[in-house]
């Protein structure tokens, strides 16, 4: 067991631009215990909006103010043991007491922290699941192309999806859409994007890409 403290005091947005679905259990803060992985809690502040990352599960994301884009990512960076040329791809938070983070390398390599727990105190503990790739996990795509690149499966009593991927230049939102289910926006950044979805309710679903008007210019169905 190890605890790293890492000095940084953040800031939340208290923007975010989706509803809730209140009948989703609160992902509370917990130990986690993963044989061989590094453990432990990184210190790291997040004052401010609190009450947006420990509330439900949100279907759009958290506007994370860049500071507290760093601290998670640095988090996971710790977490992880990841070498320090691998960059913050993106964060992606929308409630339930966690977040996820993920650090890219230029040839392909990808470190994930998913579900990284965040306590009452702002305090952003373990994460629930992490995977390491090497080089050429991913690779640049077309100007209106969406690849997932990684899609991890918490298993019950939670039971979430958690899917990440690139983006094309001309994407500028991506939305996870089923039958009779309000539709998911996931984070997108940097050539990036991220969301996590409850299983049960999205056992089937629809990759879709949006462009700078809002119109669709990609979709790829039954995952």
């Amino acid at each position: 067991m190890r605890s790293v403290s890492v000095a940084l005091a953040v800031t939340l947005l208290a923007g975010c631009g989706g509803g809730t679905e209140t009948s989703e259990p609160p992902r509370s803060a917990m130990p986690v215990d993963r044989s061989g992985a590094p453990s432990g809690a990184v210190s790291t502040p997040l004052t401010t909006a609190i009450d947006l990352l420990l509330g439900p599960w949100l279907h759009a994301p958290i506007d994370l103010a860049p500071e507290a884009l760093v601290a998670i990512g640095e988090a996971c960076r710790t977490l992880q043991d990841a070498p320090g040329e691998m960059v913050i791809a993106l964060v992606d938070a929308r409630g339930g007491g966690s977040a996820d983070a993920y650090l890219a390398s230029a040839d392909g390599g990808l470190e994930t922290c998913i579900g990284l727990q965040i306590d009452q105190s702002g305090t952003v503990g373990d994460f629930l699941m992490g995977n390491s790739y090497g080089p050429g996990r991913w690779s640049a795509v077309g100007p209106r192309e969406v690849d997932v690149v990684d899609r991890s499966h918490i298993e019950a009593p939670r039971d979430e999806l958690h899917v990440a991927g690139l983006v094309g230049s001309d994407i500028a939102e991506v939305r996870f859409t089923a039958d009779g289910r309000e539709p998911i926006r996931a984070t997108v950044m940097g050539g990036w994007f991220a969301a996590w979805l409850p299983a049960a309710r999205y056992a089937r679903y629809t990759l879709r890409g949006y462009d700078a008007n809002g119109v669709e210019v990609f979709a790829i169905g039954d995952y």
